[in-house]
């Protein structure tokens, strides 16, 4: 899977990063978030770009933060959504 980032670049998407900021966005809300629901919220947040975009598809890096987001607040981490509105 590709993703075409907020210059025009289009690189592999990377599962880390997405991980990662997410995890920063908790650290800005002081909000912790255990592990295995990073785990979790990664992992849905990769089926649902796969579902949409297909395996070998290209999705955007906007495509991603919505996803994301969205996951965020349906798991109820309303405060962690916000401050990766900020992010």
């Amino acid at each position: 899977m590709k993703i075409i980032k907020k210059d025009g670049r289009i690189q592999d998407l990377e599962v880390e990063k997405i991980k990662n900021s997410i995890w920063g966005a908790s650290k800005d809300s002081n909000t912790i978030i255990n592990e295995s629901d990073l785990k979790i919220l990664t992992n849905r947040v990769i089926k649902i770009v796969t579902e949409i975009r297909g395996r070998d598809g290209i999705t955007s890096s906007y495509e991603v933060q919505a996803i994301i987001i969205e996951s965020l607040y349906k798991d109820g981490f309303k405060r962690i959504a916000n401050a990766y509105l900020r992010y």
